[in-house]
């Protein structure tokens, strides 16, 4: 039988959210209805999630690999009221921030 990995959200405990040992997507069961809802299925999505202190926003990661095998990883957050999804840091700024970084670095 696959773990599962949980977490109680923080307004009142009405829903936990649920994704797969591997942090592969995101749901939430809502412990009123039983009604289970898929998020995400980002890959990493279930790493390090956290919910708004109003329980309403739910942020977390996304995992992809470019081309040439270099691991991109975006900060993005959903609605559970309106299941708008955003990204919080687009790719031109995290592009930004690695060069500075490296730049810091030399």
């Amino acid at each position: 039988m696959p773990t599962i990995r949980w977490q109680l959200s923080v307004r009142r405990g009405d829903y936990i959210l649920l994704t797969s040992t591997n942090h592969r997507g995101l749901k939430k069961f809502d412990l009123a209805s039983r009604v289970t809802t898929t998020l995400t299925e980002a890959e990493g999505a279930g790493y390090g999630v956290t919910v708004a202190a109003d329980g309403k926003t739910v942020v977390f990661r996304e995992t992809t690999f470019t081309p040439q095998h270099l691991k991109m990883t975006a900060l993005k957050s959903i609605s559970l009221e309106t299941g708008a999804k955003r990204e919080l840091l687009p790719l031109k700024e995290r592009c930004k921030a690695i060069v500075l970084t490296a730049m810091r670095q030399r």
